[in-house]
């Protein structure tokens, strides 16, 4: 299973024992837990959720512990359908291919102002492509390409990442040469 702790969420909580969650930084999120004891024998615990860009300090009790599990449970059964879908060529048709910040989904809407049925096939096909390569980035190449895509700087994603802006070339940098070298794209670079 993926190590879901290193992805950057936009928000981070704690949840109390009594179920009430508060927010908190992504320090305070994933800071070191004290180790088991016989008063309180559970483990620390974390709800992941990349989806809604958001991750959750679990208290440390029976509520904690099943709430991990069935999310660990629920991200592993994502992973899996993410791998069977790779192997055979399944799209979420209907999946936005990024979201800025507001809430809106881009598409990459390519005009449908062809000349016949040619160049519409065509563009069905780049659309394809760039929805394969997409799709077969991870969750932190993903973010980085949403954040880039909403016009922020490389100061303020690195800014709201909690690194620097030379930290963040190198992933843009990295972000551009995946996306060139992946089998979906190579009919789109020279």
């Amino acid at each position: 299973m993926k190590n879901y702790q290193q992805f950057h969420y936009h928000h981070y909580y704690r949840m109390r024992p009594s179920g009430e969650t508060v927010e908190c930084t992504r320090q305070e999120c994933f800071a070191p837990a004290e180790a088991p004891t016989a008063d309180n024998p559970f483990v620390q615990r974390w709800y992941y959720s990349p989806d809604r860009e958001m991750a959750i300090r679990l208290p440390r009790n029976v509520m904690g512990d099943d709430t991990h599990k069935a999310n660990a449970a629920d991200l592993k059964s994502q992973e899996r359908w993410t791998v069977k879908a790779a192997k055979h060529g399944d799209l979420e048709i209907d999946k936005p291919m990024s979201r800025s910040d507001d809430g809106k989904e881009s598409g990459f809407d390519i005009p449908d102002d062809a000349d016949g049925p040619a160049e519409f096939l065509i563009k069905k096909e780049t659309r394809t492509s760039i929805r394969i390569a997409l799709n077969s980035l991870t969750p932190d190449e993903r973010y980085l390409w949403d954040e880039l895509l909403s016009d922020k700087t490389k100061a303020k994603i690195a800014d709201e990442c909690g690194l620097s802006e030379g930290a963040i070339r190198k992933r843009v940098k990295k972000l551009a040469q995946t996306l060139r070298e992946n089998p979906a794209l190579k009919n789109y670079f020279d």
